[in-house]
């Protein structure tokens, strides 16, 4: 998930990270909040919790590109 920051920038969340924030099971009214001092990382906060640790700015793109190496050609 991108959250879109306006002019601040981008926080990028993998799956895993959207879990722990929302509820699994939709129905219900849900949100997510983004914070960010100056020149620090981003907080995340969801109506289920919010994450033990901080998303940088620079998690963006490289957390939706997946690399995948296979040894074979």
């Amino acid at each position: 998930m991108l959250l879109v920051c306006h002019d601040d920038g981008i926080a990028a969340l993998s799956y895993e990270e959207v879990k722990k924030i929302l509820k699994e099971v939709p129905g219900h009214v849900e949100w997510i909040s983004v914070a960010r001092g100056k020149r620090q990382m981003y907080t995340i906060k969801g109506s289920e919790g919010k994450l033990e640790y901080k998303i940088g700015h620079n998690e963006f793109p490289a957390k939706i590109f997946v690399s995948t190496i296979s040894g074979t050609k």
